[in-house]
Protein backbone atom coordinates (compact mmCIF):
# COMPACT_ATOMS: atom_id res chain seq x y z
CA UNK A 1 0.00 0.00 0.00
CA UNK A 2 1.48 3.11 -1.07
CA UNK A 3 2.38 5.27 2.05
CA UNK A 4 -0.04 8.52 2.17
CA UNK A 5 0.90 11.72 1.47
CA UNK A 6 2.80 14.01 3.96
CA UNK A 7 0.00 16.52 5.69
CA UNK A 8 -0.04 19.96 3.48
CA UNK A 9 1.25 22.82 5.17
CA UNK A 10 -1.36 25.31 6.41
CA UNK A 11 -1.05 28.31 4.39
CA UNK A 12 -2.07 31.89 5.46
CA UNK A 13 -6.34 32.09 5.60
CA UNK A 14 -7.13 34.60 2.88
CA UNK A 15 -10.61 35.48 4.63
CA UNK A 16 -8.11 36.76 7.86
CA UNK A 17 -6.02 38.88 5.61
CA UNK A 18 -6.69 42.56 6.19
CA UNK A 19 -5.92 43.14 2.25
CA UNK A 20 -9.44 40.61 1.71
CA UNK A 21 -11.81 42.74 4.31
CA UNK A 22 -10.36 45.95 3.08
CA UNK A 23 -11.34 44.54 -0.31
CA UNK A 24 -14.79 43.81 0.88
CA UNK A 25 -15.22 47.61 2.32
CA UNK A 26 -13.98 49.05 -0.84
CA UNK A 27 -16.54 46.94 -2.83
CA UNK A 28 -19.60 47.02 -0.71
CA UNK A 29 -21.24 50.66 -2.80
CA UNK A 30 -21.37 48.09 -5.72
CA UNK A 31 -22.18 44.87 -4.26
CA UNK A 32 -25.30 43.40 -2.43
CA UNK A 33 -24.33 43.10 1.25
CA UNK A 34 -25.79 38.87 0.66
CA UNK A 35 -22.43 38.50 -1.13
CA UNK A 36 -19.92 39.77 1.06
CA UNK A 37 -21.81 37.99 4.15
CA UNK A 38 -21.60 34.80 2.21
CA UNK A 39 -17.68 35.53 0.85
CA UNK A 40 -16.80 37.11 4.50
CA UNK A 41 -17.95 33.31 5.40
CA UNK A 42 -17.06 30.69 2.77
CA UNK A 43 -14.22 32.94 0.36
CA UNK A 44 -14.36 34.39 -2.90
CA UNK A 45 -15.13 31.11 -4.18
CA UNK A 46 -18.37 31.06 -3.23
CA UNK A 47 -20.02 32.89 -5.97
CA UNK A 48 -18.00 31.21 -8.50
CA UNK A 49 -20.63 30.23 -11.55
CA UNK A 50 -22.95 28.58 -11.74
CA UNK A 51 -23.83 29.18 -7.58
CA UNK A 52 -26.99 29.54 -5.94
CA UNK A 53 -27.88 30.41 -2.27
CA UNK A 54 -31.06 29.53 -1.24
CA UNK A 55 -32.89 31.52 1.09
CA UNK A 56 -36.31 29.82 2.97
CA UNK A 57 -37.84 32.55 3.40
CA UNK A 58 -37.02 36.21 2.43
CA UNK A 59 -38.87 39.72 1.14
CA UNK A 60 -38.91 40.66 -1.96
CA UNK A 61 -39.10 45.33 -2.49
CA UNK A 62 -39.68 45.84 -5.94
CA UNK A 63 -39.73 49.68 -6.81
CA UNK A 64 -40.31 50.72 -10.29
CA UNK A 65 -39.81 54.69 -11.01
CA UNK A 66 -42.16 56.40 -13.45
CA UNK A 67 -40.98 59.84 -15.58
CA UNK A 68 -37.51 58.57 -16.20
CA UNK A 69 -38.35 58.14 -19.81
CA UNK A 70 -39.21 62.11 -20.13
CA UNK A 71 -36.01 62.61 -17.83
CA UNK A 72 -33.68 61.58 -20.09
CA UNK A 73 -35.40 62.79 -23.00
CA UNK A 74 -35.38 66.23 -21.49
CA UNK A 75 -31.71 66.11 -21.25
CA UNK A 76 -30.95 64.51 -24.25
CA UNK A 77 -31.99 68.18 -25.96
CA UNK A 78 -28.60 69.18 -24.37
CA UNK A 79 -26.44 67.34 -26.31
CA UNK A 80 -25.80 69.69 -28.57
CA UNK A 81 -23.83 71.86 -25.59
CA UNK A 82 -22.41 68.49 -24.28
CA UNK A 83 -23.94 69.06 -20.47
CA UNK A 84 -27.05 66.94 -21.09
CA UNK A 85 -25.42 63.76 -19.65
CA UNK A 86 -23.82 64.98 -16.62
CA UNK A 87 -26.60 67.33 -15.59
CA UNK A 88 -28.15 64.25 -16.07
CA UNK A 89 -26.27 61.65 -13.77
CA UNK A 90 -25.92 64.60 -10.80
CA UNK A 91 -29.54 64.64 -10.94
CA UNK A 92 -30.53 60.89 -10.58
CA UNK A 93 -27.11 60.32 -8.34
CA UNK A 94 -29.40 62.39 -5.99
CA UNK A 95 -32.46 60.97 -6.29
CA UNK A 96 -31.30 57.36 -5.75
CA UNK A 97 -28.71 58.16 -3.06
CA UNK A 98 -31.92 59.26 -1.06
CA UNK A 99 -33.44 56.07 -1.45
CA UNK A 100 -30.32 54.16 -0.74
CA UNK A 101 -29.98 55.74 2.37
CA UNK A 102 -34.01 55.17 3.43
CA UNK A 103 -33.96 51.72 2.03
CA UNK A 104 -30.15 51.12 4.18
CA UNK A 105 -32.19 52.65 7.74
CA UNK A 106 -34.38 49.88 7.40
CA UNK A 107 -31.63 46.79 6.65
CA UNK A 108 -32.70 46.45 2.79
CA UNK A 109 -30.25 44.70 0.62
CA UNK A 110 -30.27 46.85 -3.10
CA UNK A 111 -29.37 43.73 -4.82
CA UNK A 112 -30.41 45.04 -8.88
CA UNK A 113 -30.82 48.32 -10.44
CA UNK A 114 -33.06 47.36 -13.66
CA UNK A 115 -33.20 50.62 -15.94
CA UNK A 116 -35.67 52.96 -13.96
CA UNK A 117 -36.32 50.04 -11.22
CA UNK A 118 -34.92 48.86 -8.38
CA UNK A 119 -35.09 45.35 -6.72
CA UNK A 120 -34.39 45.17 -2.66
CA UNK A 121 -34.60 42.04 -0.04
CA UNK A 122 -34.31 41.68 3.21
CA UNK A 123 -32.84 37.70 3.57
CA UNK A 124 -31.16 38.88 7.32
CA UNK A 125 -33.60 39.80 10.17
CA UNK A 126 -30.48 40.55 12.78
CA UNK A 127 -29.45 42.98 10.09
CA UNK A 128 -32.27 44.78 9.45
CA UNK A 129 -32.77 45.05 13.21
CA UNK A 130 -29.78 46.31 14.01
CA UNK A 131 -30.50 49.21 11.55
CA UNK A 132 -33.51 50.12 13.15
CA UNK A 133 -31.73 49.82 16.75
CA UNK A 134 -33.98 47.21 17.80
CA UNK A 135 -33.14 43.44 18.67
CA UNK A 136 -33.76 40.75 16.51
CA UNK A 137 -36.39 38.61 18.21
CA UNK A 138 -39.58 36.89 17.84
CA UNK A 139 -40.80 35.54 14.03
CA UNK A 140 -37.89 36.87 12.13
CA UNK A 141 -39.78 36.64 8.53
CA UNK A 142 -42.67 38.95 10.33
CA UNK A 143 -39.87 41.41 11.33
CA UNK A 144 -38.64 41.78 8.03
CA UNK A 145 -42.13 42.40 6.58
CA UNK A 146 -42.90 45.08 8.80
CA UNK A 147 -39.23 46.54 7.84
CA UNK A 148 -40.20 46.24 4.59
CA UNK A 149 -43.19 47.70 4.69
CA UNK A 150 -42.23 50.81 6.74
CA UNK A 151 -39.87 51.18 4.18
CA UNK A 152 -41.92 51.34 1.46
CA UNK A 153 -44.47 53.50 2.79
CA UNK A 154 -41.69 56.16 3.91
CA UNK A 155 -39.84 56.20 0.63
CA UNK A 156 -43.23 56.91 -1.06
CA UNK A 157 -44.11 59.48 1.52
CA UNK A 158 -40.84 60.98 0.87
CA UNK A 159 -39.66 60.92 -2.67
CA UNK A 160 -42.91 60.01 -4.64
CA UNK A 161 -44.11 62.84 -6.80
CA UNK A 162 -40.57 64.65 -6.42
CA UNK A 163 -39.45 67.92 -8.85
CA UNK A 164 -35.90 66.86 -10.53
CA UNK A 165 -36.15 69.32 -12.65
CA UNK A 166 -38.40 72.46 -13.91
CA UNK A 167 -41.96 71.19 -14.53
CA UNK A 168 -41.18 67.24 -14.68
CA UNK A 169 -41.72 65.32 -11.82
CA UNK A 170 -40.60 61.76 -10.72
CA UNK A 171 -42.96 59.21 -9.54
CA UNK A 172 -42.83 55.84 -7.66
CA UNK A 173 -44.77 53.30 -6.69
CA UNK A 174 -43.64 49.66 -4.66
CA UNK A 175 -44.70 46.06 -4.39
CA UNK A 176 -43.85 43.44 -1.37
CA UNK A 177 -43.29 39.89 -1.69
CA UNK A 178 -42.25 37.00 0.93
CA UNK A 179 -41.37 33.72 -0.17
CA UNK A 180 -38.80 31.60 -0.91
CA UNK A 181 -35.71 33.15 -2.64
CA UNK A 182 -33.21 32.08 -4.57
CA UNK A 183 -29.73 34.44 -5.33
CA UNK A 184 -28.04 32.97 -8.12
CA UNK A 185 -24.78 33.92 -10.28
CA UNK A 186 -24.38 32.65 -14.42
CA UNK A 187 -21.82 33.41 -16.87
CA UNK A 188 -17.96 33.56 -15.57
CA UNK A 189 -16.70 33.88 -19.46
CA UNK A 190 -14.17 35.92 -20.10
CA UNK A 191 -14.04 36.90 -15.36
CA UNK A 192 -17.74 38.45 -16.06
CA UNK A 193 -20.73 37.57 -14.24
CA UNK A 194 -23.86 37.84 -13.31
CA UNK A 195 -25.96 38.01 -9.99
CA UNK A 196 -29.79 37.85 -9.68
CA UNK A 197 -32.68 37.01 -7.87
CA UNK A 198 -35.76 34.42 -8.52
CA UNK A 199 -38.45 32.65 -6.81
CA UNK A 200 -42.34 33.13 -5.18
CA UNK A 201 -41.08 36.26 -3.45
CA UNK A 202 -39.58 38.13 -6.45
CA UNK A 203 -42.72 36.90 -8.01
CA UNK A 204 -45.03 37.82 -5.15
CA UNK A 205 -43.20 42.09 -5.53
CA UNK A 206 -43.27 42.20 -9.32
CA UNK A 207 -47.18 40.99 -9.74
CA UNK A 208 -47.89 43.63 -6.88
CA UNK A 209 -45.77 46.71 -8.10
CA UNK A 210 -47.48 45.99 -11.64
CA UNK A 211 -51.10 46.04 -9.92
CA UNK A 212 -49.95 49.37 -8.47
CA UNK A 213 -50.67 52.90 -9.50
CA UNK A 214 -48.19 55.72 -9.09
CA UNK A 215 -47.79 56.54 -5.11
CA UNK A 216 -49.36 53.17 -4.38
CA UNK A 217 -47.58 50.50 -1.96
CA UNK A 218 -49.15 46.58 -2.50
CA UNK A 219 -48.30 44.01 -0.37
CA UNK A 220 -49.36 40.68 -1.45
CA UNK A 221 -51.45 38.52 0.66
CA UNK A 222 -48.58 36.75 2.36
CA UNK A 223 -47.11 39.75 3.55
CA UNK A 224 -50.29 40.89 4.95
CA UNK A 225 -51.30 37.67 6.67
CA UNK A 226 -47.72 38.27 8.90
CA UNK A 227 -48.31 42.61 8.97
CA UNK A 228 -52.23 42.92 9.65
CA UNK A 229 -52.24 42.24 13.14
CA UNK A 230 -50.04 45.85 12.99
CA UNK A 231 -51.96 47.66 11.37
CA UNK A 232 -53.89 50.37 13.57
CA UNK A 233 -55.63 52.11 10.67
CA UNK A 234 -58.53 51.17 8.39
CA UNK A 235 -57.29 50.15 5.09
CA UNK A 236 -59.07 52.90 3.27
CA UNK A 237 -55.82 55.19 5.38
CA UNK A 238 -53.10 52.85 4.85
CA UNK A 239 -50.79 55.52 3.81
CA UNK A 240 -50.88 56.34 7.53
CA UNK A 241 -50.35 53.10 8.81
CA UNK A 242 -46.64 53.39 8.31
CA UNK A 243 -46.30 54.38 11.98
CA UNK A 244 -47.48 51.12 12.72
CA UNK A 245 -45.78 48.72 11.29
CA UNK A 246 -42.24 49.66 13.53
CA UNK A 247 -40.78 46.82 15.24
CA UNK A 248 -41.99 45.66 18.85
CA UNK A 249 -45.32 47.96 18.53
CA UNK A 250 -48.50 46.66 20.50
CA UNK A 251 -51.01 46.50 18.44
CA UNK A 252 -54.45 47.68 19.86
CA UNK A 253 -57.27 45.05 19.42
CA UNK A 254 -60.24 47.34 19.31
CA UNK A 255 -58.40 49.28 16.15
CA UNK A 256 -56.56 46.01 14.52
CA UNK A 257 -57.37 45.80 10.76
CA UNK A 258 -60.06 42.87 10.12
Amino acid sequence: RPASPPPRARGPNPLESRAFNDDCTRYRPYVPEMVLRRVLQDGPEAFRPPARLRFDAAVCFFVDLSGFSKLCERFNTRRVVGTGLGELLHVLNRYFAQMIRIISSYGGDVVKFAGDALIVVWSDQEAAAEAQGHAASGDPVEAMCRFACQCACDMVDRLHDVEMVSELRMGLKVGVGVGELDFCTVGGVGGRSEFFVSGPAVMEAFECGDACTNGDVRISRNVWRLVHPFVTMPLSQVREWRDELRAGADPDPALAAA
